[in-house]
C-alpha cells in the first residue's frame, strides 16, 4: 500500500489524459463510467492506497483512510481533498465519455 498523497502526486505529475489512462492500464484498474465512487480513479485509490472512502468530483478528489462517521455524500469535506490537475480533469471527462473503453467495467458487474 502507498499513501494516497503519493498516488495523487504521481497522477498530478502526468502531463496528458492518455498518460493517466496508460498508468491505469498498467495497474490493471477499471471502473464504472460517471460513478464518482466507482470510477477508474476511485478504484485505483481504493486498491493502491487502501482508502475506505473516495469520491472523484468535477474539481477534486477526496479520500478518507477511515469510513466517515457521518453522511459523506453531503459534500461537507469529510476527507483529504486535492484539486485535479489539468491532465486529471481531461482524463475524467474522456473516461466519462467512453474514450477509454478498455478501462470501463460494466455497471452490471457491480449489481
Amino acid at each position: 500500500m502507498i499513501e494516497p498523497e503519493v498516488l495523487y502526486d504521481k497522477l498530478a505529475s502526468l502531463q496528458h489524459p492518455d498518460d493517466i489512462a496508460e498508468f491505469c492500464r498498467q495497474e490493471g484498474i477499471t471502473g464504472i463510467v460517471s460513478e464518482d465512487t466507482s470510477c477508474v480513479l476511485a478504484q485505483l485509490f481504493k486498491r493502491e492506497c487502501g482508502v475506505q472512502a473516495v469520491k472523484v468530483g468535477g474539481e477534486c478528489i477526496e479520500w478518507s483512510k477511515t469510513w466517515p462517521e457521518y453522511d459523506w455524500w453531503d459534500g461537507s469535506g469529510w476527507g483529504e481533498q486535492r484539486r485535479h490537475s489539468f491532465a486529471m480533469e481531461g482524463f475524467i471527462r474522456r473516461f466519462d465519455h467512453n474514450d477509454y473503453p478498455d478501462l470501463v467495467t460494466p455497471a452490471e458487474v457491480y449489481d
